[in-house]
């Protein structure tokens, strides 16, 4: 963070909410060897309302996710106009829609390297926020619910054949 502000005059505040995943080790501690302590915020676990302040707070969601079953943030995190900056991988490419830059989430210079675009390049911030709203859109839960009771009725009037 510390070399990132210095190249990008920009002072952003990386807040990190949540419980502490899987094998990520003692983040603390590594925040204050890499001495970015100021620039990182460790949430713990956060409250549904809390989140969705994060939320509208934010240029932009970064979830680099290695594996995920859907990946809610990014939708949580599009309802209200922010872009992400997510994994190439798993379910994630689907989900983000064309609100995202993708990126290979075991590559630490391939994610710097978007939040470092994500962060200067107002352009790109701008166009994928825009798009973030629409890609939310795909993803409401009346419609999943209407969608899966028309599957429902379908293999009931099958079965009666």
């Amino acid at each position: 963070m510390r070399c990132f502000r210095s190249r990008s005059g920009k002072n952003l505040l990386l807040v990190i909410a949540g419980g502490q995943g899987w094998r990520l080790g003692d983040l603390r501690e590594r925040m204050v060897r890499h001495e970015i302590e100021s620039d990182v915020r460790l949430t713990g676990y956060v409250t549904d309302s809390d989140l969705a302040v994060l939320y509208r707070r934010a240029k932009f969601l970064v979830m680099p996710s290695l594996y995920e079953g859907f990946g809610f943030p990014i939708i949580e995190a599009n309802g209200v106009g922010v872009p992400v900056v997510t994994s190439n991988m798993s379910s994630m490419p689907e989900v983000a829609g064309g609100a995202a830059l993708l990126v290979d989430p075991t590559n630490v210079q391939d994610i710097s390297a978007a939040m470092g675009r994500m962060a200067l390049d107002n352009a790109l911030r701008s166009r994928l926020a825009e798009k973030a709203p629409l890609n939310a859109l795909r993803f409401d839960w009346r419609k999943s619910a209407l969608d899966l009771a028309a599957v429902f009725e379908l293999a009931i009037t099958a079965r009666r054949r």
